[in-house]
């Protein structure tokens, strides 16, 4: 999912371990700016610069 913005989008997030995972807590506002929820998945991609790239796959709606 590619941003629909013309600004770069930098933020602090608190790093937690639990067990052998690790979580990023992102600030709701931001996931609220960027549309992803609950059900999604985010792909993390460590980038040549050493820098960190964060694509979200949206859950798919379930029609009935």
């Amino acid at each position: 999912m590619e941003l629909q913005r013309n600004r770069l989008l930098r933020m602090r997030a608190k790093v937690v371990k639990l067990g052998n995972t690790v979580y990023v807590h992102i600030s709701p506002l931001i996931l609220e700016d960027i549309k992803a929820g609950p059900g999604d998945w985010a792909y993390i991609e460590e980038q040549t610069d050493g820098t960190l790239k964060l694509e979200i796959e949206r859950k798919k709606e379930e029609t009935q």
